[in-house]
């Protein structure tokens, strides 16, 4: 526990009741991460090097699975942000998040199609700007002073809603 603390400068979840869950997730995966981190370093220093590749195996495993939990825990409500959607962004965007609104017509660069791969593959924070900050050149207008940090999440969690992300197809 010790070399945690040391990495990270944060103390045990455990012992400080107002961790929040991502703190508690980042350190759960950091300190599985540590010591798989020790065992190759000694499997390694004895030769074994199967043993060796099976932990760096875990090791890969154990981040890729704290990042996609992670990743999850950052929520937003979907319902809120349908309704914030419908009242402030169907003009442009449309109501399936096509870029197909109303207001098109009267628009010099097109909305973006949250539909399309290249919405798609933004990230959520790629996104999350562009709604708290504006588009550069364009006509989409940042919404800070009318929208709340939480509310733009929640937007961001319904555009994710409209088309997820399937790399496969």
């Amino acid at each position: 526990m010790g070399r945690v603390v040391a990495i990270t400068g944060v103390e045990d979840p455990a012992e400080n009741s107002n961790t929040s869950t991502e703190n508690r997730t980042s350190l759960s995966v950091l300190r599985t991460c540590t010591s798989l981190v020790d065992r190759m370093f000694q499997a390694e220093w004895n030769g074994g090097a199967r043993m060796f590749l099976r932990l760096v195996i875990s090791a890969v495993v154990v981040a890729l699975t704290g990042s996609w939990a992670l990743a999850q825990s950052h929520t937003g409500s979907t319902r809120n942000g349908e309704r914030i959607f419908q009242q402030h962004c169907v003009g442009c965007h449309g109501t399936s998040g096509d870029g197909l609104g109303p207001d098109i017509k009267e628009l010099i660069v097109p909305p973006a199609n949250f539909r399309a791969m290249k919405s798609r593959t933004k990230t959520d924070m790629e996104l999350y700007l562009a709604i708290k900050q504006g588009v550069l050149f364009s006509p989409m207008h940042g919404w800070a002073d009318r929208l709340t940090d939480q509310e733009i999440r929640d937007v961001v969690r319904y555009i994710r809603k409209l088309a997820p992300f399937n790399p496969i197809g």
